[in-house]
């Protein structure tokens, strides 16, 4: 079993996700944006689901 940083993790897609936005606005050609915009919806999904993961209390 593996433990994860959730709030890193959800810190790095946050970043990918903006860098894909703020490259959508500066692409010229529709196959680029749609590329674009595709990576952009995957990060915002995968952020919902590490946030919907349940989480444990290790501080007993």
């Amino acid at each position: 079993m593996r433990l994860i940083d959730a709030d890193a993790l959800i810190a790095e897609l946050e970043s990918r996700a903006e860098a894909c936005h703020r490259d959508f606005n500066r692409a010229k050609h529709k196959v680029d944006k749609d590329m674009l915009m595709e990576a952009h919806v995957g990060y915002i999904k995968l952020i919902g689901m590490v946030k919907a993961m349940p989480t444990v209390d290790l501080e007993t």
